[in-house]
C-alpha cells in the first residue's frame, strides 16, 4: 500500500489505524495519580499512568528520581494502548522515591510525578536481657531496633520518667549503662523502640545487684587483683586481637569471666576464651565491624573478686549508609539532599558545589549528618554537587549528583499601544522569559475563551503566541488575557486594549464646483463615491467612481521589559498597526543588520515579526530596530534592551608573601551590569573589627610600602544590587627585612 498525501501521516501502532494531522494534533495531559499515604515494607502497590487528553498514539516512559526506571526484579511495567500500569512487589526500603510518567505524541508531550514513601514497623536488633551483677560492677545494656523510619529508644525504671534525671553518671540511648552501680540501681526497666508505624516495641528487665559476702573486708593479699589491661584503642577489620586477663595477687583457685557490653561471652568461631590457673585471655579473630564494644574481665575466688574493663574499635572505611541521587524538582520548592556514610571512626561528611554552583552555594544549609537543605531552592542553585564521605580509613567516598531545577513559566509583559483607531491593526505577544518548555498557550477576552474568527488570528509556537485583531472594532475594548501552562507551573498576564472612533463619516461638496475635498486622505475613505448634477432642466447627471486608498506601513510600538537579567529570554514583536501587504520585514542591533546567531531568532509572517534573545546576556544589550517596508513605503521603530547580569570573577584575589618594606598589590576585578563597585576590609581579631579601604574603581588594593602592622586576612567584596554578592578573603604575610 502506498498512499501519502501531504500533510496527512498515516501511522501503525498495536493494531489501530490512525489517520493524525501532525501539525494540529493535540498535545497528551496525564490523569493526576499518587502512591497510598503511607506504605510498609514487603507490601505491594501499583499507580495507574492514564490520559485525560490528547491524540494517539502515544509513547510512555518512566523515570524514577530523574533516571530512566528499568524493569527490575521486584519492578514491572504494563503498558497498553492508552495506560501504563507500574507495579511494585515487594515494596522495600529502596523503593521510596519520585516516580515520573512521561507520555509523548506528536502534538507534545505531559508528565507528572508521585512520591512513594516506605515504611517499617520496629523489629528488634539488640533485644535487651536481665542483668545480675555484683555491687560497684559496671552495667551496659543494649536495647536497639531496626525500621523506618529510624526507631526512637527510650528506657523507664519502675514506670518513674524521672529517675535518670536524679541518677548521675548515667547514659541512656541505646545503650543503658553506668559507670558504677549503686544500690538504687536494681529493678525493673522497661526499653522502647518506636518510630510511629504499628505497634511499638517494649521489653521489660530486671537488674539484680548481690551486695554478697564476697565483698567483706579481706587481707589485700586474699583478694584477687587483675593486673591493667593492655590493648590497642584501634584496631582494623580483619586483623587479630587478643585481650589478656593477669592476676597480680590473690590466692587461687580462680574463676574468671568475660562479658561484652554486660552481656556474658561465650567462645564462638571468631572468639575464643583460654582460661589458665592464673590468667585468662580472649582471642579475636578476625576482628570484624562487630567486635568493637566494652570487654571485662572478672574474676573471683573464695575471698572476693575484681573486675577490669577495657574499650576498642575498629577502624573501618566509609560505605554508604544513603548514597546521593539526582534529584529533579521545580523553582520555589524544599529540596534535601541526602547523604550518609557508616564506618569507624564515624565518617565526617560533608557538600562541595561544583562548577557555576560555587557562588549560589551560601543559600543553602547543611547539617552534621550529611543533609544539605535548599529553602526554597532556585534555578541559579542548578548544578552538580559533590557529597564527601571520609574518615581517614581507606580512600573517602565521593559521589557526584545533578540537581535539576526546572523553572515554571513567567510571561514576558505586554501592552496594546494607546490610540488605537476603529479600522486599525493591532497585536500584542505572549512570550515567556523564564521556564522549561514544552509550553500551551490560551487566550482570554474579559474572562472567556478567545477563538480564531475573521478578525482573530492566533499564532502559536514552541517559543510565543501571537494574537492579532485585524481591524480593530469598537466591539474589540476588553481585557486580553495569555495563560501559559508547562509540566512545571503555570502563569498569566492581561491588558487592555482601548479603542478610538474613526473618522466622521458624513461628507458634503466643498466650494461651489462641486470638488470633494479629502485633507489628508486616509484608508478609512476608501470606498465607492457617487457625483450628482442637476439644475433643473431635463434629466440629472450621475457618475459613481471609486477611491482606493494605499497605506504606508506604520508600526505598532513595542518595547522590552526593564527587569531583564542575564539568563532570561527576551523578545519584541514589530507589527503592522497600518498599511497594506505584502511587506517586508529586517531586524538592525546598533544600525548593523541582525544576522542569524546561536542566541537570536527571528520568526516572521505576513504581517508580524518576532525577535527572540535566547539566553540573554551582557553582549545582548543595545538598539534593536524593525524596518518593514511595501510598495507604498516604509517605517521603522527603535527599542532599547538594557541587561542585568549579578557580578561574576574576572581575576580573584590571591594569597601574598612580601618582604617587609616591598609593595603588594591585591587585584579583585569583577563583572556585572550595572558595573559593580568594590570594596576591601581588613579582619579583626573580633568578628566586628575591620577597617574598610577605599579602592579605584578597577577593585585594585596596593600597600606600599609594606610593614608587620599590614600581615593579616583582607576580604574583597563585589556587588551591584543584582543576585548575591561575591566574597573572597586572601592571607597576607609579611617577613622582616634581612639584616646583614
Amino acid at each position: 500500500m502506498q498512499a501519502i498525501v501531504y500533510p496527512v501521516i498515516v501511522l501503525w501502532c498495536w493494531k489501530s489505524w490512525y489517520l493524525v494531522d501532525a501539525a494540529n494534533q493535540e498535545a497528551p495531559k496525564i490523569q493526576k495519580f499518587q502512591f497510598p499515604e503511607k506504605l510498609e515494607v514487603n507490601e505491594k502497590v501499583g499507580v495507574t499512568c492514564m490520559l485525560r487528553a490528547g491524540q494517539p498514539p502515544y509513547v510512555f516512559q518512566w523515570y524514577k528520581n530523574g533516571k530512566e526506571l528499568k524493569v527490575a526484579p521486584g519492578t514491572s511495567l504494563q503498558t497498553a494502548e492508552l495506560v501504563s500500569v507500574l507495579y511494585i512487589d515487594p515494596v522495600t526500603y529502596t523503593s521510596a522515591g519520585n516516580y515520573t510518567c512521561t507520555v509523548k505524541n506528536a502534538g507534545g508531550i505531559d508528565s507528572y510525578t508521585a512520591y512513594l514513601t516506605v515504611t517499617a514497623p520496629p523489629t528488634w536488633k539488640n533485644e535487651p536481657k536481665d542483668v545480675e551483677i555484683i555491687l560497684n560492677e559496671p552495667i551496659s545494656i543494649t536495647c536497639s531496633a531496626d525500621g523506618f523510619p529510624e526507631p526512637k529508644i527510650s528506657w523507664i525504671k519502675n514506670g518513674d520518667n524521672s529517675f535518670f534525671e536524679r541518677r548521675s553518671e548515667s547514659f541512656r540511648n541505646m545503650t543503658l549503662s553506668f559507670r558504677e552501680s549503686h544500690t538504687g540501681d536494681k529493678g525493673e526497666y522497661t526499653c522502647y523502640a518506636d518510630n510511629g508505624v504499628g505497634e511499638a516495641l517494649t521489653k521489660k528487665i530486671n537488674i539484680v545487684i548481690h551486695a554478697s559476702s564476697l565483698t567483706r573486708v579481706l587481707s589485700n593479699d586474699e583478694q584477687p587483683k587483675i593486673q591493667h589491661l593492655q590493648v590497642p584503642s584501634m584496631l582494623e577489620m580483619g586483623e587479630k586481637m587478643s585481650i589478656p586477663c593477669m592476676i597480680r595477687k590473690g590466692l587461687p583457685p580462680f574463676k574468671f569471666e568475660w562479658y561484652k557490653n554486660s552481656d556474658l561471652l561465650e567462645s564462638n568461631k571468631n572468639l575464643e576464651i583460654q582460661d589458665y590457673d592464673d590468667s585468662s585471655k580472649i582471642t579475636i579473630n578476625p576482628v570484624t565491624e562487630k567486635s568493637p564494644g566494652n570487654y571485662t574481665c572478672i574474676v573471683r575466688n573464695k575471698h572476693g573478686f575484681d573486675s577490669l574493663s577495657t574499650f576498642f574499635n575498629v577502624k573501618a572505611p566509609a560505605t554508604w549508609s544513603k548514597e546521593p541521587q539526582d534529584i529533579e524538582t521545580i523553582e520555589g520548592e524544599s529540596v534535601i539532599l541526602q547523604c550518609a556514610a557508616d564506618g569507624s571512626p564515624v565518617p565526617r561528611v560533608s557538600w562541595k558545589p561544583l562548577g557555576s554552583t560555587v557562588n549560589q552555594f551560601l543559600d543553602t544549609s547543611s547539617s552534621s549528618n550529611g543533609t544539605l537543605r535548599f529553602k526554597p531552592v532556585s534555578k541559579l542553585q542548578e548544578g552538580s554537587y559533590e557529597c564527601i564521605a571520609e574518615n581517614d580509613v581507606g580512600s573517602p567516598l565521593r559521589k557526584i549528583i545533578s540537581l535539576v531545577v526546572h523553572e515554571p513559566p513567567k510571561i514576558q509583559p505586554f501592552q496594546f499601544p494607546p490610540n488605537l483607531q476603529v479600522g486599525y491593526k493591532a497585536s500584542v505577544t505572549c512570550m515567556i522569559m523564564q521556564g522549561g518548555e514544552p509550553f500551551s498557550y490560551q487566550w482570554y477576552k474579559n474572562g472567556k475563551s478567545l477563538k480564531e474568527s475573521s478578525y482573530v488570528n492566533i499564532q502559536s509556537n514552541e517559543k510565543l503566541s501571537n494574537l492579532v485583531l485585524d481591524p480593530i472594532e469598537n466591539y474589540s475594548t476588553g481585557n486580553y488575557t495569555c495563560v501559559v501552562s508547562s509540566p512545571y507551573g503555570s502563569d498569566n498576564y492581561t491588558t487592555i486594549l482601548t479603542v478610538r472612533d474613526g473618522i466622521d463619516g458624513k461628507f458634503s461638496s466643498s466650494v461651489g464646483n462641486g470638488s470633494l475635498v479629502f485633507d489628508p486622505i486616509l484608508k478609512d475613505h476608501e470606498g465607492t463615491y457617487s457625483c450628482e448634477a442637476d439644475n433643473g432642466v431635463g434629466n440629472p447627471i450621475k457618475k459613481i467612481t471609486s477611491i482606493v486608498v494605499h497605506e504606508k506601513p506604520a508600526i505598532q510600538p513595542f518595547q522590552f521589559p526593564m527587569q531583564i537579567k542575564r539568563g532570561d529570554t527576551a523578545s519584541i514583536t514589530c507589527a503592522l498597526m497600518r498599511g497594506s501587504v505584502p511587506v517586508k520585514f529586517h531586524w538592525l542591533k546598533n544600525g548593523k543588520e541582525v544576522g542569524k546567531t546561536t542566541t537570536i531568532t527571528v520568526i516572521s509572517s505576513s504581517e508580524l515579526s518576532n525577535l527572540v534573545i535566547k539566553p540573554v546576556d551582557e553582549n545582548s544589550a543595545g538598539n534593536f530596530t524593525c524596518v518593514v517596508k511595501s510598495k507604498d513605503g516604509e517605517d521603522s521603530y527603535t527599542a532599547t534592551l538594557g541587561v542585568k547580569a549579578p557580578p561574576s570573577w574576572i581575576e580573584e584575589p590571591k594569597d601574598f608573601e612580601v618582604v617587609e618594606g616591598h609593595p603588594v598589590t591585591f587585584s579583585c576585578i569583577g563583572s556585572g551590569s550595572p558595573l559593580p563597585t568594590v570594596t576591601w576590609k581588613r579582619q579583626g581579631e573580633a568578628s566586628d573589627a575591620s577597617t574598610v579601604y577605599h579602592t579605584a574603581n578597577n577593585g585594585i588594593l596596593t600597600l606600599n610600602p609594606t610593614t608587620k602592622d599590614h600581615e593579616g586576612y583582607y576580604e574583597c567584596e563585589i556587588e551591584n544590587g543584582i543576585g548575591e554578592k561575591l566574597r573572597k578573603k586572601v592571607q597576607l604575610t609579611v617577613y622582616g627585612m634581612k639584616i646583614n
